[in-house]
């Protein structure tokens, strides 16, 4: 029998998201402005402050894979999912203008952490791109701000910024602009957090800077959208001198920018809003008259990639006054949703226009000015949130096992279609190989950026898998496997994941994809585990308190190194013992000696009795918890009458009686707190 195993790839070895997923949910936005998209369609979102502002340049994120919403910036302030500043979320101080872009960039690796990245463009108060970062793990889950204003490009910065998904499905891509430049910066961001050495690309129009109090119709205001797939870059410059919309090709393996094609819009001011459809086929882009009286939506077509050619098919979907009064704003900002359309804002107003089906041509793509209304004190700003548009999950290589019934022959492994180049741990360079004998292979592919992606193939012959075993109290048994169709338990569960507490046999039918069957059959033995107590926490600083372990055919493993049943614990500490019986079983118990402040009030006996009674007959020092002790004591002609420098000595005097002189220097060590003094005295006998 010959078994071809087949792997669904989409675009040539990638696995795409045509939109935003669940980091997208909820957003921010305008004033009193929030939509949640959990339910499938975007809804208002009541609980917004209404002195919260979120202008052009505002971000939100939400968790990736619950969808709960986690915290927004409106540029120089993060604000948690309660609609309050995060702790140390003042982040930009007052310099920050409604022209400036801000973005959330997870940190790869580690769901908690989160990069802030802000322009600072529309100020002459040191403008740049900066970098922040929150930890969602403080305050309870609310986060905090842990590193803020870290600068990364020194000196003017234009307002636009936005990142793409390395080829690896990992790492981003951050992609900002110098002003008064034709220089791009992309900066890496990897689980070790953001490389500040950044990859340069120059090429392009030379992006003007002008503060945003200076003149509007030459401050060079835009955006830079990605698009979905990570291939293209487009960067609008909503100018009057300059009114154009550059398309750029970008390398998602090396950050590099290149192949720069100009649509250019004369007697109009360039277009501030911009966006790819999410099938990355469709660009989108709002110019305005010069005087931002009119939006004009216009479509293009860029499924035949960054060409010339783009501008030839500008088709005009709407055209929409830009008076300034309610419902009546101009088209200013587009945003792909996580339902897959595309959102506008309109300024000045409480609704939203959308485009429905962006993904089709021209007037097909069913733009409607008043998609919907956000009640409640809503205002519309230009902007919504920035999100990563392009968030494909970068190369996927996941080639199936083979699995065989009772004897193997020969079977096909499949790689899948559309990677520049394969190789097989057979020397083999095809897509596809034949596997006439069991063992592990492997293959590696490259993908036209030179991504490489490697898979293992395990061929073998399917066999019963669990062995008879001992277990300790329960047994845990797990036998899920790659190509089943079903499990079928001697009671009747199909669960492949079960715990037993009872010794006996147990077994499991197997039934799988390809037609095989087997019965995975075992013997269990439930055994208890060791139980050890070694007592109750106390308090001492110094002492002799025995710990004891004792379990027959144990063996110990103690805190302090000891493999002995028992031992003395002298000062206060943790003291923890781990055993493990004859079985393997295992158990574990600690104690806590906590210092015993009581320690340091320690006072000399100023009295001593010795006749005999065995009441107060003798100081013994070594009862005093004492680290180091010198004392020297003499009688009224300065005679020394006894002298110790052992923490353990005893005066058990046979003088005369009366007052005798002391001296005595001390130390007390009693956790991490020592105190040392010299003191002197006297100590009365009395017979």
């Amino acid at each position: 029998m010959k078994k071809t195993l087949i792997i669904l790839i989409c675009l040539a070895g990638f696995i795409c998201k045509a939109q935003p997923g669940k980091e997208a949910w909820h957003w921010r936005f305008g004033k009193m402005g929030g939509l949640d998209f959990s339910s499938g369609q975007p809804l208002p979102e009541a609980g917004i402050p209404a002195q919260w502002y979120f202008p052009a340049g505002c971000a939100s994120i939400s968790d990736p894979v619950t969808g709960q919403f986690l915290f927004s910036t409106s540029g120089n302030k993060i604000f948690n999912r309660n609609n309050t500043v995060m702790t140390n979320g003042y982040i930009m101080g007052p310099a920050v203008s409604k022209s400036d872009q801000h973005l959330i960039v997870p940190r790869p690796g580690d769901p908690t952490v989160f990069h802030v990245f802000s322009t600072l463009w529309g100020s002459s108060i040191n403008p740049g791109i900066y970098h922040h970062e929150v930890d969602m793990q403080q305050q309870n889950g609310l986060g905090a701000v842990t590193i803020s204003y870290k600068l990364l490009i020194n000196g003017p910065a234009t307002s636009r910024i936005t990142a793409v998904r390395h080829c690896n499905g990992l790492d981003y891509w951050v992609i900002g602009h110098k002003a008064n430049s034709d220089t791009f910066c992309v900066f890496k961001v990897t689980s070790a957090g953001v490389d500040t050495i950044p990859v340069v690309s120059v090429l392009g129009v030379v992006v003007p800077y002008v503060p945003w109090n200076s003149q509007v119709q030459v401050n060079g205001l835009g955006l830079i959208k990605a698009s979905p797939n990570g291939k293209m870059l487009a960067v609008s410059v909503e100018s009057a001198p300059l009114p154009v919309l550059e398309l750029y090709d970008f390398d998602n393996s090396s950050g590099i920018i290149s192949n720069s094609n100009t649509i250019t819009y004369p007697g109009k001011r360039g277009p501030y809003g911009v966006s790819f459809s999410p099938d990355s086929r469709k660009l989108y882009a709002i110019p305005s008259t010069y005087v931002r009286d009119t939006s004009f939506l216009y479509q293009y077509d860029v499924s035949g990639g960054n060409t010339s050619a783009v501008a030839a098919t500008e088709t005009l979907v709407a055209k929409v006054a830009r008076s300034y009064g309610n419902n009546t704003g101009g088209l200013l900002d587009l945003q792909i949703g996580p339902d897959g359309r595309i959102y506008m804002p309109r300024a000045g107003g409480d609704t939203i226009a959308a485009i429905i089906d962006p993904n089709n041509s021209g007037l097909t793509c069913n733009f409607t000015l008043s998609a919907f209304k956000i009640p409640g004190g809503y205002v519309g700003t230009a902007g919504l949130p920035n999100l990563i548009l392009s968030e494909h999950t970068g190369m996927q290589l996941n080639v199936p096992d083979i699995q065989l019934c009772s004897t193997f022959t020969t079977s096909v492994a499949d790689a899948g279609p559309g990677f520049a180049s394969y190789q097989w741990s057979t020397g083999a360079t095809t897509q596809t190989i034949s596997i006439s004998s069991p063992g592990q292979y492997w293959v590696t592919v490259t993908s036209d950026q030179g991504c490489q992606r490697t898979d293992t193939i395990g061929a073998y012959v399917l066999i019963p898998i669990k062995e008879d075993t001992v277990a300790c109290d329960t047994f845990h048994v797990n036998v899920t496997q790659g190509g089943v169709l079903q499990y079928n338990w001697y009671d009747g569960n199909q669960i492949p994941i079960r715990d037993f507490t009872v010794s006996g046999n147990y077994f499991v039918d197997i039934n799988y994809v390809n037609g095989c069957g087997i019965r995975d059959s075992f013997d269990v033995t439930i055994v208890p585990s060791p139980q050890i107590d070694i007592g109750p926490d106390t308090t001492f600083c110094k002492g002799n308190l025995i710990l004891t372990a004792f379990n027959p055919t144990s063996t110990y493993t103690w805190s302090t190194g000891s493999s002995a049943s028992s031992i003395v614990a002298t000062q206060a500490a943790d003291y923890w013992v781990l055993i493990k019986d004859a079985n393997g079983c295992t158990d574990s118990d600690t104690l806590v000696i906590n210092p015993d402040p009581i320690a340091f009030s320690f006072k000399m006996p100023n009295i001593v009795t010795p006749n005999g009674d065995r009441i107060n007959d003798e100081i013994d020092f070594g009862k005093l918890q004492l680290s180091e002790f010198k004392i020297a004591i003499f009688n009224r002609w300065g005679q020394q009458v006894f002298a110790s420098e052992s923490v353990d000595g005893i005066w058990k005097p046979n003088v005369e009686d009366g007052t005798y002189f002391y001296t005595a220097q001390y130390r007390i060590d009693c956790g991490v707190d020592t105190k040392a003094q010299s003191i002197n005295g006297f100590i009365t006998v009395i017979k």
